[in-house]
């Protein structure tokens, strides 16, 4: 059997018309959250072949939620995780199964982004817990024989939906290391990130951002590295938030989330 790949798509009140706007082309998933719930199969034209899309309608609410919806219906050998502000290049099914074959040791591959400013790697490389902090979800491909295997899905108290921020894809990939799995990072681009994409969850940097900044980073490294990584952040991004808080208002409001008495 020739490998595939499935996208899995994570969108809110959207249409079928976000399938040729995306430029997928390729078998995908996609969980789509709004005010009812249906399934359907849409058939689109690939470039050698037809190709199934599973569209799943969900009242149920979280980003994370939806993609373990997504990753539960998928059927592939390969999933990469995707949101609905990216266009996805010409034969990114193609691109992804012949790096994963590449790479037969690797169960993640990394990949860039156009539009996506932060600095990646030049080759290919392994990924350790440092870089996995600094990567973004619709980076993410895996074989999914190995996430399943392993017992692997987001965390659904995290992400967009949620109200508590942020991290579900660091929690992920930290749940992926700690059980073993390899994570490598490839310098090519699948896709491009739509100028102007607003996020769902950030509205700046001031007291909530750093409460649940620090619940999620407990969530993600455990209370020691958690606290010692927050004393980090209140110093790294000093100048970026410093016009709201203050560092010590900024540190005291990771140190509540990071001790709140609901985060495990």
């Amino acid at each position: 059997m020739k490998d595939k790949l499935e996208i899995l798509l994570s969108c809110m009140h959207q249409t079928d018309d976000i399938i040729k706007r995306s430029n997928i082309k390729c078998n995908a998933t996609i969980v789509n959250q709004c005010d009812k719930d249906d399934k359907r199969v849409i058939s689109v034209d690939g470039k050698d072949n037809t190709c199934k899309i599973k569209w799943i309608d969900s009242t149920k609410r979280g980003l994370s939620r939806s993609r373990n919806m997504a990753l539960n219906a998928a059927s592939c050998d390969y999933c990469l995780i995707s949101d609905d502000d990216e266009i996805f290049v010409d034969d990114v099914d193609k691109i992804i199964e012949n790096t994963f074959r590449e790479n037969p040791k690797s169960d993640i591959l990394i990949f860039k982004l156009y539009n996506w400013n932060t600095k990646c790697p030049s080759h290919t490389k392994n990924v350790g817990y440092i870089q996995a902090m600094r990567t973004a979800s619709y980076q993410i491909a895996f074989r999914r024989a190995k996430i399943i295997e392993s017992n692997i899905s987001f965390d659904e108290e995290m992400g967009s939906g949620t109200g508590h921020g942020a991290g579900e894809e660091c929690r992920f990939l930290f749940t992926c290391l700690r059980k073993g799995l390899r994570i490598t990072f490839v310098p090519k681009t699948i896709a491009t990130l739509l100028a102007g994409s607003e996020s769902q969850w950030f509205s700046g940097y001031d007291n909530k951002y750093f409460f649940w900044h620090g619940w999620a980073i407990k969530r993600i490294l455990g209370t020691p590295l958690a606290m010692a990584y927050a004393l980090y952040t209140a110093v790294k991004k000093y100048r970026v938030y410093n016009e709201n808080l203050s560092a010590i208002s900024a540190t005291k409001q990771m140190f509540k989330g990071i001790f709140y008495k609901n985060n495990k």
